[in-house]
């Protein structure tokens, strides 16, 4: 019932508040720390630190606690500074930072911390979402996944992202954190949440504070080639850790982990790294000194620092450090022997001594320390494991009614423990120091860990010690364990398995009744015995059975995937029965499927007949992968037919490719794919191995046959491994695989595969881009197309099907790159040699031998051995005719009358006609055993041949394999052919019809009958009945032992001239190439001097690239040409292969080609200058010199300049060299090329000695300029300057000279510079490559500027005046004012006292606002006091804002000082006011009036304007101070204003009108002076009344200022913004009416929602009609960026509101189904998604929308639910529909009044009188409360005086008064 209630709760919390996410962390099980019930993931706060005194005893510490106020258990393990209060009655008193007369030092605790103080941790649990933290004296804290430097929560959804937590951090690793917040978490315990983000840690720290030598924490931001990018969290600075610094015993680094580092040097200037390294050593003992810079926000945790003790206090003492700082050293501190001792015994006032920072709170200047040897080491400590016992556990000391110290010894170190009172006995224990003496020796079982003090918690509890386990790990699945049932639910049974661990057992574990859940054993209270199936330690839970059959199994047990060794047997459960098998799990996560073979059923019968779900099985696994997948096998024999010898027990993971062995045995044919899975002994054991279909044999066919043949028990052999796999091992048949293997030819590394040889291998896959041939291992080669066959290349996929076995030819050997790259051919003419088909054929027959004994003796047909023996191929027998068909003649055989003979018509002799009965001799040509046939020949010239054995015996003694003999075609078969040998007395043999590499379509293709071939012996009969095997060899072509050799010198004629190439005929059909490299090295263009025809002298070099169909050729090379041979400064003959524009192709040699740039081509400027094209051509000879060589990539760089030096060299510091311009940088600088690899940048202010406005104006790509080098950077960048006077060797005087210190700069010197950015801080100038000043908005410019950016764009040339220069901090501020502002005005003659004047606001302060005069170039202060007439309590800036315009009033002005007092309150003006009024037309006012000025300086107070009343009251809208609509399901569903963007046309239509009849009233005769003056009165008045209508919101604005000056009023107002947009919507101005879109999101803070839901809901309808590029793009692109910012369940509805006012069908079915998928917890969102099917009159789909609603939504919104959607369809549907839910709604809830009353409301307005009765009627025959029933009466009786009649009036009377008496009897009345 706890749990239901907690559950309970935690829906209602839920559902008041949709949006909020679920626990950040997992919930469940015991904690890491031995925590019972609480959450896995902390919330830190706890006295127990990681899990101290496993969570129990809680409330009864709580109590003896004395009522803590705070209700933090953090003092639980604190007994030092107990017992100091205790005994010296101090409650709260405890020793600073600062000292003092304090006798204790105060622990660290949760209430003593504060958000922003620092601490030093050790992680203690690594999870997906986060860490835990062990912090000092036992605190815990958690890091969230957001809060973990270089983490954050988008990283969960982008695939290739940011490394996982589990991956940067481990536990035990010492870092520092930063308290982030302080909360109760939802369990009610205290929460630290922590953050170990740099900025955050490093908060107070500066530059200067990263001194050479100091510790400091970085985390790694990239991963470069030479080292690794750093942050350290402090502004502008980042750090470099070369990787030859790095630690060995660092590990590997990743992007996004936290390091400590050494800083080793500090970058020069402003720019540039700090150099660090990570010497583990140094960062232990390097210690912190103080600086200048030192301050208590500059000290980090973690910090070893020289302290000296100042004051031993009772539980701690005080140090001095640094100097300045002082700190403590609490009693968890100061380590082992001032436990034991004491603390006055083991410190002495003024000892020296080494400490490490463990917390530093700035704001209370708090700072503890650590004298801890492991912290010292700034290491974790080793701690037992949690559970663990020990017997002989010392105490050390007793305090009284709080615990015991003791020192627990594992046998290496000593460690200390401690015992709460509350773990001494399971009794109460009154005085401690009765019961436990120091000295004692105790048993203590570990309960706790807090690794950073190094300490564990322990227990004395006997009931404790019986545990059988502590922990959730100790748990594994399979374990037998007792467990209490502490209720049962509707998903299992919980268990109580020990103090603080509990578990689940599913109801399919319940029972072991197959179909049953429920079991009357497993009842609340009930002890039972359990097996534990699953042990989930991320979730902190587990799963337990209580099936009498798995509790007594003696199977082994599998949990895990390496477990899952193929042939083992265990129990599992039916989980699921399938048509096409059965699902079992087993313990663990484990879940296989035993396919419809392997569940043993018979004939006809289904998988549901014989297994039921819930069903204890015994299986056997047949497979298993790394990814987790089984399969698994139900059949009995399967489980038990294996015997002992070949049960699995090794693996294949240490089998080499290309072992051969001899013998397997058959455990499994896979029914679908043919594999056949088997099992072969080594020393190492039985291991497991699988010979896929393909690899059952060479040839296809009988592959197939062995395939369907083969049954669990057989054996095969010999098998060869291609890869050992850790399941199991892949091997292979194939024959030809396995000799070449024994024989060690079978190449399984790039090394082994020998130039030109010819490997057998398998077809790997085929593509377009050519055959993947595989060899051992994973050796795999590339046939290209051109290289599959000798002729016209069919389907590759036919030719070449995967598996089949191909004989390759090694063309090249890439191993240049990661996965050696080998080019192959497959053509016959290239890979065939005499018995290089003899393979197949042997395979072929040994395959047909097996399978006919196979099937000949299974059913008994065909021929049998003993007949087969007399039917020997070659010898003659007796047969007589039987009768003649179309395809021979049939004979029978008299050994044999199962035997049919058979004459094929070329074998029958000419002119001879057989008759039934004919008794005839016939030759023996073949016998097919399984057919029952025999192949007879007759043919004339077959009966030369003796016909006795002898002389057969003869015959084969004289042959040996490899000869090659005459013979004969006698009989042609698909696959083979029969050969009669006439030299060897007519002996038959048998040849295949298809190569290996070739197969045919028809066997005529290649034989006829009688045709006579050369062959040669493959293979000597072997046995009785051995055949005669041979092969047919290639004759056509160039044969494998024809090719040519590397070396030769031949001659051929040129058959074909290409472009960089001569195709040249060679003797024997080869063919060459002759590249245009290799011609005699004097001709300029060799290839003009050939033709075809041409006859030429060439050595051979090799195979001509990696396809191999040519030869290359060499007229004046004796070898191949290679990289190696050449080097730097050699001359070389280059040929021109292409030109572009940037540079030309050329190339030295075949395959090897070099691009020489523009630059390398010449070293003069003339030639420079000219087009490339006009230079050079395609095929011609240059003169080229090797600048570098790459011999690993085959790279060369080339030069064609005269000099002999590369642009590389030719650049050094202060050389003038030439460049060609690759890229014109706008407002940046110009790019130049000065070499291969060399390219420079020119700044803007290295381009001319006089500074330009455009300087790049004058110059483009590919322009030839003279540069002078200034600087070369050491990563290769090179500055460049362009200046005549750099370039010219005369001194000159430039107009604008370069700036290159800023120590020359003086206050006051004028200085050019281009603008490089402007932004809100300031504008920012580039006065120099390397100098960049920044000018404040305040001296931007003498008058406002509006919008700063458009006025100084970057690129702008600017001149300016120094305010200041910092060499030391680098910093250069400038002015562009031609006054200084902090100067005052220079002449204030032009003004006087009482005059009225407009001005700007130009700066906002405290005690009031700086204002500039129009007209003039002076500045006055109006005071705060004179800024308006009531006082203002609030800072000025809410009141006016920069750039303002506004009326002023000189008030004083003092000459010395040049200062001008003004004022601004509307009392000011109130005389010029009137007396304006009185004399309009006489009176010349002495002031201008600006129409710009804000509604303030009409003289109205602020406080008479209200800021939202009048604006939203004109609109309609409500001012009702309600909440979040979102939160009321009554409220819209979205809202998005039905906004009509075309409601101010007629606004501005209107206004055009009015503009045009004033400018005719104008026009028709021009005013006197005096009329002038009345004009501008009138005209000033207007626009005053325009500003108080706008103020008083009377008046719509009429164009963009006036929006602006009502927005300066409400800032805030969404209504005010959304109506800007409308303006600009209606005069087409749609990007300004977003741009106003995206100020109102930026001035609505974010704490005004439902303002800002406005805008966003705004934005989305103007991007929707008006968004580009299509509206589509536009509104998603929004929405995307809304839901991110704002409440993202609202987005959603408004969004779906959109769709569904503008009629946009498909966008609002998906947005429907996207907000359900993330809202399914929202009862608004599946009511609007109902709705929508309820539009649609789509009944079905809104049935299924409400079942899917009920399933997701928690069962107390199940009646809200329902309730909404029968009002839509009372509303808005089907009425009928709505009447049905009603009545299904009041069955189950017959006394919810409210539901009685909304369906009474709905008949109301449905009209239906006599229903409408009905519903009274039923309602008021209830028993229901008084109230209620009041309130049902009164409706009826409310509802008859408006429908009814007198009649029925009386009746509800009656029925009222019949009730009561009913009710209460006479007491009512």
């Amino acid at each position: 019932m706890g749990k239901r209630t907690r559950d309970k709760a935690k829906a209602e919390v839920e559902d008041d508040d949709d949006d909020v996410d679920a626990s950040a962390f997992p919930r469940g099980g015991a904690a890491s720390g031995g925590r019972g019930d609480e959450d896995a993931f902390p919330r830190g706060g706890g006295g127990g630190g990681d899990g101290d005194d496993a969570g129990r005893g809680r409330k009864r510490r709580s109590s003896q606690r004395g009522g803590d106020g705070d209700g933090s258990n953090d003092d639980d393990d604190d007994p030092f500074s107990r017992i100091s209060r205790a005994a010296k009655g101090a409650s709260s008193r405890a020793v600073s930072s600062s000292g003092g007369g304090a006798k204790y030092v105060e622990t660290l605790k949760y209430k003593s911390l504060r958000p922003g103080a620092k601490l030093l941790g050790i992680i203690s649990e690594v999870t997906a979402r986060g860490l835990v933290m062990s912090l000092p004296d036992g605190l815990r804290g958690t890091v969230a996944r957001a809060e973990v430097a270089g983490t954050s929560d988008e990283d969960d959804d982008d695939d290739d992202a940011e490394a996982s937590l589990e991956l940067l951090y481990e536990p035990g690793q010492v870092l520092r954190c930063a308290v982030v917040s302080l909360e109760k978490g939802k369990t009610g315990g205290k929460r630290i949440e922590l953050s170990l983000r740099l900025e955050k840690v490093c908060e107070g720290l500066t530059k200067e504070s990263l001194t050479e030598g100091s510790v400091a924490p970085a985390v790694v931001q990239s991963v470069e080639d030479h080292g690794y990018i750093l942050s350290f969290g402090i502004a502008d600075t980042s750090g470099f850790l070369p990787k030859k610094n790095v630690a060995s015993d660092l590990g590997e680094i990743r992007k996004g982990r936290i390091i400590d580092v050494v800083i080793t040097g500090a970058p020069k200037g402003n720019k540039g790294y700090f150099t660090v390294t990570s010497d583990q050593k140094r960062i232990k003992t390097s210690v912190a000194h103080e600086t200048s810079a030192t301050n208590v926000d500059t000290l980090l945790p973690g910090m070893l620092v020289n302290s000296r003790i100042k004051q031993i206090l009772s539980d701690g003492v005080s140090v001095s450090f640094m100097t300045y700082f002082s700190g403590t050293v609490d009693c968890f501190h100061t380590g082992a022997l001032a436990t034991s001792k004491g603390v006055s015994s083991a410190f002495k006032v003024g000892q020296r001594m080494r400490a490490r920072i463990i917390f530093v709170d700035s704001a209370s200047k708090r700072v503890s320390l650590t004298l801890l040897p492991h912290l010292l080491d700034y290491a974790s400590i080793e701690l037992p494991k949690l559970g663990k016992t020990f017997q002989t556990a010392k105490i050390e000391r007793v305090d009284a009614g709080q615990g015991v110290a003791l020192s627990i010894s594992d046998g290496k170190n000593d460690i200390a423990g401690y015992a709460h009172v509350s773990q001494l006995s399971d009794e109460r224990v009154e005085k401690v120091e009765k019961k436990f003496k120091i000295g004692r020796s105790v048993s203590v079982r570990v309960i706790g860990h807090r690794l950073l003090d190094g300490v564990v918690s322990v227990s004395l509890k006997s009931s404790v010690m019986a545990q059988p386990f502590f922990s959730l790990d100790e748990l594994t699945p399979g374990m037998l364990v007792n467990g209490e049932v502490l209720a049962v639910e509707h998903y299992g049974a919980i268990v109580k398995l020990a103090e603080g661990i509990k578990a689940l057992c599913p109801p399919l574990h319940i029972s072991d009744i197959v179909g049953r859940t429920t079991s009357a054993k497993v009842a609340p209270g009930a002890k039972l015995k359990f097996r534990v199936l699953n042990v989930d330690r991320n979730s902190r839970r587990a799963t337990v059975s209580h099936k009498r059959t798995l509790i007594k199994s003696e199977l082994p047990v599998i949990g895990q995937i390496e477990d899952a060794v193929p042939g083992s047997i265990t129990h599992g459960v039916v989980t699921g029965v399938n048509e096409y098998g059965v699902f079992v799990s087993l313990y663990g996560d484990l879940k296989g499927l035993a396919g419809l073979n392997d569940l043993g059923l018979l004939r006809d019968q289904k998988p549901s007949d014989a297994f039921g779900v819930g069903q204890v099985v015994r299986v056997q696994v047949v497979s298993a992968d790394t990814s987790g997948r089984l399969r698994l096998s139900l059949a009995s024999g399967d489980a038990d037919g294996n015997s002992a010898s070949m049960i699995i027990n090794a693996s294949a993971d240490a089998l080499k490719p290309g072992h051969v062995v001899e013998k397997a045995v058959v455990t499994h044919v896979a029914s679908g794919t043919g594999n056949v899975e088997v099992v072969f002994s080594m020393e190492e054991g039985n291991i497991p191995g699988v010979v896929p279909l393909a690899h059952l044999s060479d040839h296809p066919l009988t592959a197939q046959g062995l395939s369907a043949v083969l049954n669990p028990g057989d054996e095969i052999g010999p098998l060869v491994v291609l890869e050992g796999k850790s399941t199991r091992a892949v091997m292979s048949r194939k024959l030809s695989l396995v000799e070449s293997s024994r024989e060690g030819k079978l190449p399984a590394t790039a090394k082994e595969a020998t130039l030109g040889a010819v490997f057998p291998g398998y077809v790997a896959s085929a593509t377009a881009a050519g055959v993947f041939v595989r060899f051992l291992g994973r050796l795999t080669g590339l046939a290209p197309p051109s290289q599959l066959t000798d002729g016209t290349t069919g389907d590759v996929h036919e030719m070449f099907p995967v598996g089949k076995t191909v004989n390759a030819l090694i063309l090249s050997v890439d191993t240049s790159t990661p996965t050696p790259r080998l080019s192959l051919s497959l053509k016959v003419s290239a890979t065939s040699s005499p018995l290089s088909d003899a393979p197949l054929v042997r395979s072929f027959f040994q395959d047909i031998e097996f399978l006919d004994d196979r099937d000949v003796g299974a059913e008994d047909v065909g021929i049998s051995p003993e007949t087969a023996k007399s039917l020997k191929p070659g010898t003659w027998m007796d047969v007589s005719v039987n009768e003649t068909k179309d395809y021979g003649v049939l004979m029978d055989v008299p050994i044999d009358s199962n035997v049919v003979g058979l004459v094929t018509p070329h074998q029958i002799p000419v002119d001879t006609t057989f008759t039934a009965g004919d008794e005839v001799k016939g030759y023996v040509l073949d016998v097919s055993r399984r057919e029952g046939v025999v192949d007879i020949g007759m043919r004339d010239g077959l009966g030369k041949f003796k016909r006795n054995k002898t002389s057969s015996g003869k015959s084969l003694k004289k042959l040996k394999v490899g000869d090659q003999v005459s013979a004969e075609v006698e009989l042609i078969k698909a696959e083979y052919v029969a050969l009669s040998l006439p030299e060897h007395n007519g002996l038959i043999g048998f040849a295949p019809v298809h190569h290996l590499n070739l197969r045919y379509e028809d066997a005529s293709e290649r034989f006829t009958p009688t045709q006579c071939v050369k062959a040669v012996i493959a293979q000597l009969p072997e046995g009785e009945m051995g055949r005669l095997l041979l092969t047919v060899p290639v004759t056509k072509g160039t044969t494998a032992s024809g090719r040519i050799a590397a070396g030769t010198l031949v001659k051929g004629v040129v058959s074909e001239v290409q472009n960089l190439q001569a195709l040249v005929a060679l003797p024997n059909n080869a063919r060459g190439r002759l590249y245009i490299s290799e011609f005699s090295p004097g001709e300029d263009t060799p290839l003009e001097s050939i033709s075809v025809g041409s006859t030429v002298e060439a050595t051979v070099m090799g195979l001509a690239g990696d396809r191999g169909g040519l030869l290359d050729l060499s007229m004046h090379r004796k070898s191949a040409f290679v990289l190696e041979d050449v080097s730097v400064g050699d001359d070389v003959s280059a040929y021109v292969v292409s030109v572009t524009d940037d540079g030309i192709k050329v190339t030295i040699a075949p395959g090897i080609t070099s691009f020489i740039p523009k630059i390398e081509t010449s070293d003069k400027s003339s030639e420079l200058a000219m087009k490339l094209s006009s230079r050079f051509t395609v095929g011609e000879r240059v003169s080229a010199i090797i600048v570098g060589v790459k011999a690993t990539k085959k790279r060369v760089d080339l030069s064609l300049r005269t000099d002999g030096a590369s642009g590389s060299s030719r650049v050094c510091v202060g050389a003038k060299v030439q460049g060609i311009i690759t890229r014109v940088v706008e407002n940046v600088g110009l790019m130049v090329q000065l070499g291969s690899h060399s390219v420079g940048r020119v700044h803007l202010t290295d381009m001319a000695d006089e500074y330009d406005d455009d300087p790049c104006a004058k110059y483009e790509a590919g322009q030839v300029v003279q540069v002078r080098v200034l600087n070369a950077s050491s990563n290769g960048e090179l500055d460049l300057s362009m200046r005549a006077s750099r370039l010219s060797s005369k001194r000159t005087s430039p107009t604008d000279p370069e700036i290159t210190d800023i120590s020359n700069l003086v206050p006051g010197q004028r200085v050019k510079g281009y603008v490089k950015a402007t932004s809100k801080k300031g504008c920012f100038i580039a006065l120099s490559r390397g100098i960049d000043a920044m000018c404040k908005l305040s001296n931007l410019a003498d008058s406002f500027i509006a919008d700063p950016a458009k006025t100084f764009p970057p690129g702008k040339l600017v001149e300016g005046r120094i305010v200041s220069a910092d060499a030391a901090k680098g910093r250069v501020e400038l002015a562009f004012r031609e006054t200084d502002a902090t100067q005052g005005n220079a002449d204030v003659s032009t003004v006087k006292v009482g005059d009225v004047l407009i001005g700007t606001v130009r700066r906002v302060q405290p005690y009031g606002v700086f204002v500039s005069l129009d007209g003039t170039k002076l500045s006055g202060l109006c005071h705060i006091s004179m800024f308006a007439d009531a006082r203002i309590s609030d800072d000025l800036a809410s009141h006016v804002r920069q750039g303002e315009r506004v009326r002023t009033k000189v008030l004083e002005i003092n000459t010395e000082t040049n200062k001008i007092s003004l004022g601004i309150k509307a009392s000011l003006f109130e005389d010029d006011d009137g007396d304006g009024d009185e004399e309009m037309a006489d009176v010349n006012t002495a002031h201008t009036f600006d129409p710009l000025m804000d509604s303030s300086e009409s003289g109205e107070s602020d406080s008479d304007i209200d800021e939202d009343g009048p604006l939203h009251a004109d609109e309609g809208e409500s001012t009702d101070e309600e909440s979040d609509p979102s939160d009321s399901e009554d409220a819209p569903i979205g809202n998005d204003l039905g906004f009509d963007w075309d409601a101010e046309k007629t606004d501005a239509s209107m206004t055009d009108v009015a503009d045009e009849k004033a400018g005719k009233k104008g026009a028709d005769k021009a005013p006197s002076k005096r009329e002038k003056k009345r004009l501008k009165e009138a005209r000033e008045l207007e626009i005053l009344q325009k500003e108080q209508e706008m103020r008083d919101g009377d008046h719509i604005p009429e164009s963009a200022m006036e929006f602006e000056k009502l927005l300066i009023a409400s800032p805030r107002s969404s209504f005010l913004w959304v109506r800007y947009m409308a303006f600009h919507v209606s005069c087409g101005a749609y990007d300004e009416a977003k741009e106003v879109a995206e100020r109102a999101l930026g001035a609505i803070p974010a704490s005004e929602e439902a303002e800002r839901m406005n805008v966003w809901a705004a934005y989305l309808n103007l991007e929707n009609k008006y968004g580009t590029p299509s509206p589509e793009e536009a509104v998603k692109k929004l929405f995307t960026r809304a839901v991110q910012i704002a409440d993202a369940k609202h987005m959603h509805l408004t969004l779906v509101s959109m769709y569904e006012r503008n009629a946009q069908e498909d966008a609002l079915e998906e947005s429907l189904k996207k907000a359900a998928k993330k809202f399914s917890y929202s009862a608004k969102i599946w009511l609007a998604y109902i709705r929508s099917a309820v539009l649609k009159n789509d009944s079905e789909k809104a049935r299924k929308l409400l079942d899917r609603a009920t399933q997701s939504l928690p069962k107390h919104k199940h009646i809200k639910i329902l309730t909404r959607t029968a009002l839509l369809e009372m509303k808005e549907g089907n009425p009928e529909r709505g009447r049905t839910m009603f009545e299904g709604i009041l069955r189950n809830y017959p006394r919810r009044t409210d539901i009685w009353s909304v369906y009474i409301d709905q008949e109301i307005k449905q009209g239906d009188i006599q229903r409408i009765r009905a519903l009274f009627e039923r309602a008021t025959h209830l028993d229901l409360n008084a109230k209620s029933m009041k309130f049902l009466f009164k409706r009826y009786l409310d509802f008859e005086r408006s429908e009814g009649d007198d009649e029925r009036i009386a009746h509800v009377k009656q029925r009222a008064m019949e009730y009561v008496s009913n009710k209460f009897g006479s007491a009512a009345e």
